[in-house]
Parts: structure tokens; sequence; C-alpha cells
């Protein structure tokens, strides 16, 4: 698992880049821990999510009723989208108890600093969801080319909602969004 905000190098698109990128825009080096990522239980009273690290603002909407869509919304942050010389290609998909279901969303191209939205229409009481996706776009940094990948997944429950239901499971310890930046040459 990656922690909110990391960032993988590889090649020697790394080695030159990695002290630029750090110390101009606030991403952090790659780190690794152990665990879940969390889940984020969506009720009537708490139907919001909004997190934010070095990667970008992502955040996320239920409305209950007739499938109960959750909405939700990506932008890069303010470092990367300097750093970008592209355009973007976005895709997401969404996972139930760990099976895709079905439903994607695919942008491209769009500017880098584009807000990202879209919604997955079908979310069920009680059940464990993951969206989950990628940006990829082109950077450069110092002079130096590269191919920029910034990847999240958001794990989500939707709760009670008032309709007499209760979700499945509890919260699990740790961030329900995480995101990590691979730059390759």
């Amino acid at each position: 698992m990656k922690k909110n905000g990391s960032v993988k190098m590889v090649g020697r698109f790394a080695t030159i880049a990695l002290g630029l990128i750090a110390a101009t825009t606030g991403i952090s080096g790659s780190a690794e821990a152990a665990g879940d990522y969390g889940s984020k239980i969506f009720s009537v009273n708490d139907p919001f999510f909004l997190a934010s690290d070095s990667n970008g603002r992502f955040s996320a909407q239920v409305s209950y009723g007739s499938g109960n869509p959750v909405a939700f919304s990506f932008v890069l942050s303010p470092p990367l989208i300097a750093i970008a010389t592209s355009p973007m290609n976005c895709t997401s998909w969404q996972y139930r108890n760990g099976s895709p279901t079905g439903a994607s969303d695919n942008h491209n191209p769009i500017p880098a600093g584009y807000y990202w939205h879209w919604t997955f229409p079908t979310n069920w009481i009680g059940y464990n969801y993951e969206a989950s996706g990628n940006c990829n776009f082109k950077v450069n940094q110092g002079g130096v080319a590269g191919t920029a990948n910034v990847r999240f997944v958001f794990r989500y429950v939707v709760g009670d909602g008032g309709l007499g239901f209760t979700a499945n499971k509890q919260a699990e310890t740790g961030s329900a969004f995480t995101s990590s930046v691979t730059i390759t040459q």
C-alpha cells in the first residue's frame, strides 16, 4: 500500500529528478506501509467525503434513493499541474466486494488542471466498494521529460441511509483515500 501523497520514481529519471521534484513541488518520496486503507462509511447524516494530499484533491458524495449514486471528483495539485506538458488521460473503475462491477469512467484528453468528475450510479447499501483510477500525462521538471501516472484508491460503504439497513462492516483504521505518483522516463 502506498502512503498518501507518495511518489515512486522509475528508471534514470528517478535519479535526476527526485530531488528536483521533492524540492520544488512538495511531493514526498516513496513510502510503504502495511495494513488496509480503511473505508468511509456514508450515512444520511454524513454523505460527503473530502481528502487532499500532495497529488490532488478528491471528493465523493452519496445521494440516497434510486440506486444510491455516488458522485466523485478529482483535480491534480498545483505542483503537478505546473510540471505537466500534455493533456491527461483519466480512467476510474468500481469494485464491489473485490469484484469489478463493470462501471467505469474515462476522460481523455483533458487539460491537466481539469476538475474531473463522474458518478457510479449503483451502490448497494452495506457492501464494500472501491473507486480506483489513474491519470497519465507528460511532464517536464528542470529539463527532464517523463510520464506521470497518478493513481488513487477510495474505499467506501453506503451505510444505513435511514432506510432500515446497516452497513455489514465497521470502519477500518487508516485513510479511506490514498494516492501515489509514479514518473518514468
